[in-house]
Order: structure tokens, then sequence, then C-alpha cells
């Protein structure tokens, strides 16, 4: 959505340069010069004639005051207002039938728009430039039906960026809750937004000169809380739009929408409809899902004693005590979650039931006791469920045995740590590895082998066992190379083994500008990869600006790769440190292409790349660049030694970036 970029200062310079001057502004001149920053908003403004009686008045409010325009009716057309009194229009105010339907907002006095609200009949929509390129690029709220209007809006405009801000992101689907094969397939749903959107576009439904019409969709359902997400969700399962193209309506399938917070966000790519066969593209509300929430299969129908649980279930968790209540209380509601869970597993009346109710009792309980507190005998209770269903003939040969035995060693490595002194912590960590390769080699087959193999990659990666880490991320590419886990050990080998190859790398910044490492020719460049929420990275930030104002004439350059999955803290970040160089940002953060690509687990993670385009080091610490610049520099190769430190920084100074991930 793009906005003008008229300054507001410059709406006081002409009023106060009007007044100075004996000119008195007119209500036909502020009605001509000032339109809202956004647009489609339905204002009413005369025209001809009624131009010219229009009024305006001098409004004292509060602190600040308002330039107010009234319509030959008497009602209010435009309210332009100082809200604080420093002698700025803040306030951008529009009406039509005298009440207010959108207002543009300059929040931090730097004479710039910065918000963007819809109100009363012009609807809830209340959109955030949060980097200041004079962009919406998030939403602070906006409801199913206005998220709809702005990704056909922005498939008729061709608009990428617009698009993007009603599309679900990684950290959305974080912050629904999403589990195992939810999350990956809403994940892919809107992965290459761009191209599936210029794809879908070439429809003539989305051709120039077509225009949103309406919503339409069937009431939301929710999706209760279980197998595909820890919390319940609010979606529009097979929403539709009505568009107008050359005159006669059309149809648009806008898909899935899913509520998070005070928004809603997209799931699916808008297409064209074809004909009069609507096929659903549900990510969330698919069929299968009903094997769980409504536990049937050939139309076996829930049990009353299953209602009765299942209430009970609900009836719990809405009243789920508050980590303030102690932990007396949340190891009380852990136990009781976990006995009615298990009497659902028991009562189940498919096989697929019952393993759903089993999937949701282990995560229970693994949880419950990772959680310091949360339920250290849960841990019995998940070795108790391993050996059930390992004696059951049928059950220990599927899925379900594995997914307990994975959570059970989740368990017991927790309250090893929980209960170890500070020499026995390595004991716990080396178990730990011991673990993972055993419980990978018995169950290759099962999901969770390739994040054992990851797990376990990871360790030996930040102890400087490479080889061995090697070993363990090709087991991962081996065995599951289409699941996260194999595109993550997929990169770490590339990035294991970029030293002395070329650098390929290449990106958009803030700004959608492209950007490629080949355009540092005849560079030093570091890369470093970075998020405003990387600790170690805000920590070194201010010496490696003070190292590239030494270096850059001499000929070296830093190219940033943000992984933030949001936008939004970036341009506090930037304007704080001033960073004076290129950054490339992939909006998939941690599990964007960018950090697929090279396999990136932890940051900082930067690499060196000399004159050339080669790279030098894919793990220089910064200690290692002040002392290696001056020679590299001069063509010269690495000091002595950062050519001897191979290893990765100490995994401690690096957790938050690994949780991350």
């Amino acid at each position: 959505m793009r906005i003008m970029t008229r300054t507001l200062a410059f709406f006081l310079a002409v009023v106060c340069a009007d007044i100075a001057a004996g000119q008195d502004i007119t209500a036909k001149q502020l009605l001509q010069s000032y339109r809202p920053r956004s647009r489609n908003v339905d204002i009413e403004t005369p025209k001809g004639a009624e131009l010219d009686k229009c009024k305006r008045e001098i409004v004292k409010e509060g602190k600040g005051s308002s330039w107010v325009v009234y319509g030959t009716a008497g009602q209010v057309l435009r309210r332009f207002a100082d809200t604080d009194g420093d002698g700025k229009v803040d306030q951008f105010r529009y009406y039509k039938l005298g009440v207010e339907v959108y207002r543009d907002i300059d929040s931090d006095g730097d004479e710039a728009i910065d918000q963007f609200r819809w109100l009363n009949a012009g609807g809830t929509r209340w959109g955030m430039d949060t980097t200041g390129d004079g962009k919406i690029d998030e939403w602070k709220r906006i409801s199913a039906q206005e998220a709809a209007e702005v990704a056909v809006e922005a498939m008729i405009a061709g608009d990428d960026d617009l698009l993007a801000t009603v599309l679900v992101t990684s950290a959305d689907v974080r912050s629904l809750g999403l589990k195992d094969d939810y999350a990956t397939a809403a994940s892919e749903s809107v992965s290459g937004a761009v191209a599936k959107r210029r794809a879908a576009a070439r429809a003539k439904v989305f051709g120039k000169g077509s225009k949103w019409m309406r919503f339409d969709a069937q009431a939301p359902g929710l999706i209760p809380a279980g197998p595909v997400s820890s919390r319940d969700l609010i979606v529009y399962e097979n929403a539709m739009a009505m568009v107008e193209v050359a005159g006669k309506p059309s149809l648009v399938h806008v898909g899935e929408l899913v509520q998070i917070g005070n928004t809603w966000k997209l799931l699916n790519i808008p297409t064209a409809a074809e004909g009069d066969q609507i096929a659903s593209r549900s990510v969330l509300m698919r069929p299968e899902l009903q094997n769980v929430a409504e536990p049937i299969a050939g139309g076996v129908a829930r049990s009353p004693e299953m209602q009765k649980l299942l209430k009970e279930l609900q009836d719990l968790d809405g009243n789920a005590p508050k980590p303030s209540d102690g932990a007396r209380a949340i190891s009380r509601y852990n136990r009781a979650r976990a006995g009615i869970l298990a009497k659902l597993a028991d009562k189940a009346p498919t096989a697929s039931g019952k393993d759903e109710w089993t999937r949701q009792l282990a995560d229970g309980i693994a949880a419950a006791v990772q959680t310091p507190g949360g339920w250290p005998e849960g841990l019995t209770r998940l070795r108790d469920l391993e050996k059930s269903i390992a004696a059951d003939p049928k059950r220990s040969k599927t899925d379900i045995l594995p997914y307990i035995v994975y959570r059970k060693l989740l368990a017991e490595y927790a309250t090893k740590l929980q209960t170890a002194n500070v020499a026995e912590r390595q004991d716990a960590q080396d178990w730990w590895l011991e673990q993972l390769p055993k419980f990978a080699r018995k169950y290759p087959s099962a999901p969770d082998a390739a994040e054992a193999f990851i797990e376990l990659a990871k360790n030996q990666e930040f102890q400087g066992k490479l080889d061995e880490a090697e070993k363990s991320y090709n087991e991962v590419k081996k065995r599951h190379p289409r699941t996260p886990g194999g595109k993550l050990a997929t990169g770490a080998l590339r990035r294991l083994q970029l030293e002395g190859k070329r650098l390929s790398l290449s990106g958009t910044d803030f700004q959608k500008r492209k950007l490629d490492i080949a355009q540092y020719k005849n560079k030093v460049v570091l890369v470093a990869f970075w998020t405003t929420w990387c600790e170690p990275c805000k920590q070194e930030l201010p010496q490696l600006i003070d190292l590239h104002a030494k270096y850059q004439r001499a000929g070296f350059e830093v190219l940033g790769v943000n992984l933030d999955d949001s936008t939004a803290p970036i341009n506090a970040h930037l304007q704080k440190y001033k960073p004076r160089w290129n950054h490339i940002h992939d909006p998939g953060g941690m599990q964007g292409s960018l950090a697929e690509q090279f396999g990136i687990i932890s940051l900082p993670t930067m690499f060196l790349v000399d004159k050339r385009g080669v790279v030098l080091s894919r793990s220089i610490s910064l200690a290692d660049l002040k002392e290696s610049l001056p020679d590299v520099l001069k063509g010269k190769g690495l000091a002595k030694g950062e050519q001897a430190a191979k290893a990765q920084p100490p995994a401690n100074t690096r957790r938050r970036a690994r949780n991350k991930r």
C-alpha cells in the first residue's frame, strides 16, 4: 500500500506563510491540497461550486488545536490536528457524512506518516510503516474481510510487498502453535509467494481495471487445541471474494484465513475461481483432522464417555494455572491432564484416534517434565507409556513407539540437567550426545530421527568436531532430504565446505532493491548474518562499525544478512547503531531461504571473502578479523590464529540464536 511522501511540515509551512502574508488559507485550498495517504479510501469531497461554499475554522482542543473544514450542510469534512501543541500537525482526519472514516498519523513527531487507520464505517484496518519507506509493512489490526480485500488489491496491482503483509509468516506459524505437518504445510503454502502471485495474476480476474466488490464466506470455524495446534484457532476455511471485471462480477478463491491476535492472515495466494467447482485448499481444516476432534472412522460417532472426557479436558484447560500459582498447582494440573488424555486414548474407537491422543499425552508429559517444577514424576509416566506400547504387537510396529521414545529422551535429558551440579552437567551432555545417534539408527524412518541427527550435528560442530558433524549432517541429508532438517543439513554441509570457493550470495535489501556479493568487486567483504534479537551481534556491532570506518578506504566492506522474521524492530535498530553498509533481508528469518542455503544454526555467523570473491573463512570471529584484516587487504592470507581456529565459538554464547532455529 503505497503512501504519498509530502511531509507534514509542508502543511504547517503553507498555513504559516499565508498568515504571515496577511492571506487566509481557504477551505477549498485545504480540500484540494490534502488527500489520504492510502489508496481506496472513501471520503466526502465537495465538487464544483460547493467547494467555494465550504468553511474552515481553528478549534482549540486540549493542548493543541485543529484546522476544521466544514461542508455546505455544516458537516465536518476534514480535521488537521496538532494534538500535543508542538506546532506541528500530527493527525490528518478525513470524514464522510460527518463521521471520521480515515486518519493519517505521525506518532513520533518526525514529520512523516507512520500509522494509517480506517475508522467507523471506513473499517477496522490499522496499518503501520515501521521502516520509514512510505509503505504499510504490517497490520496492527485488520479483519478477515479487509485482509482478503488487501490481498486481492495486491494481486491486481502486482504489489508483492502489500501481499506479504497479509500472508502468514514463519513467526505467525510459531505464534499459532502449529504442530508438525501443519506448521510445515502452512509455511509451504505461502512459500515462493512472488512466483505464485505472478503465476496466479495471469488470470483475467486480476487484470487492469478489475475492482474489489465484496467478501463471500461462510461463518468461521474453531479448531480446538489438539493435534493441529497447542491452542484454539479461528479459521475461515474456503473464503471467496467477488471482483468486477469489465463491468461483470467474477469470483476469486481466497482460500483459508486464520486469526492472529487482532489481525487475520491468508494461508493461500488468491487465485481465479475456475467454473462452478471450487477445490478446497485447506491447510488447517483438513478432513483427516476429524479423526482427533471427532475420532470417527466409517461413521463411528463419539461415545457419551468420550464426550464426557472431552468436556473434562476443556474445563481443565480453561482453568489452567498461571506460573505465579506455583509448582504444586502446575504439577497437579499436568498430572490431571495426563490422566484425562490417557483415558481418551484408551476409549478412542479407532487406531488413528488412539495414536493421536497418545501423541498429545506424550507431548504434554514431556513438556511438563522439561519445565522446572512442572511435574518431575512425569518421567516415570513416560517410561511406563513406552513399555505399554512396546508390549503391544500392533502398535509397537508403528510410528507411535519412536514418537514416545524420543520425548522420553528429551524428558530424561532435561531431568539430568535440572538435577546436575556444575561438575555433572558435562556428563549429562555426553549422555545426550550418545542417545541421539542410538535413537536415529534404531528408528531411521521416524520423523524425529532427522531432528536427532541435526541436534547431534549442531553439538559436534559447536565442539569443533567438524568431521563428525559432516557425517551427521550427511545422515539427515541422505535419509530425510525433503524435511526441514534435511534442507538445513544440506545447507550446513555447503557452509562447512565454503573455504577456498567463490561465494554466491544475493537477495534484496529493506527497500526491495537487489543486492549481490558480485557487486563488491576488488573488495574484501565480511558477510555478517545477524538479527535484532541476537545479543552477541549487538555487543560486537560497535567494534565492527569502527573497523569498517578504519579500513573502508583500503577496500574493506561489510554486507549484512538480516534474518529477522518481522521488519518491525529493524528500523529502530539501524537508527540506534547506524551501521554504514548494505543489508540483505530474508523475511523467512532462521527458516528462510538464505538461512537454509548456508545451514545457519547460530548467530552471529560471519564469512570473510577476499578481493577475488573467494571465501577465506566461513566462521571468522571479530577478534580474528581484527588481527587478519590488514594482511588480507594487502593480498596476504589469514593470520595463523584464524587458520588454526576452525571451531565455532562456544555454544553458550549462541544459545538464543540456536533456540530461534
